[in-house]
């Protein structure tokens, strides 16, 4: 892919923990509500889930992944842009984070 930004590498023992402040959450939950929206796609892969948006969002997209990874250590986020999409991958090395994601991608894993 032609741009590929990867924010964060956590281990397994990274701590499951949000640091974002109790009155950021909301909005925060607001604009993972909006991505998902525009998503092209949501699918599951391997620790955790791959969304397929349309290029015209990568700011948009890396704004709100920067935000995320300042406060969810433990996820590895990270963004491919080929042509008119971005491959937006949202994935943990420790299994008891899935619940997260999936909220964060609107989709259910297992």
């Amino acid at each position: 892919m032609a741009t590929n930004n990867e924010l964060r590498t956590p281990t397994i023992s990274t701590p499951i923990v949000c640091t974002m402040p109790s009155g950021e959450v909301p909005d925060q939950l607001h604009q993972w509500t909006d991505l998902q929206r525009w998503a092209i796609d949501v699918v599951p892969i391997e620790s955790g889930v791959r969304m397929t948006l349309p290029a015209s969002m990568a700011q948009q997209v890396r704004d709100l992944a920067e935000r995320e990874a300042a406060c969810c250590a433990f996820l590895n986020l990270e963004i491919a842009v080929e042509g008119e999409k971005m491959a937006f991958e949202v994935t943990a090395p420790n299994p008891d984070a899935l619940p997260v994601i999936a909220a964060l991608a609107g989709i259910p894993l297992s």
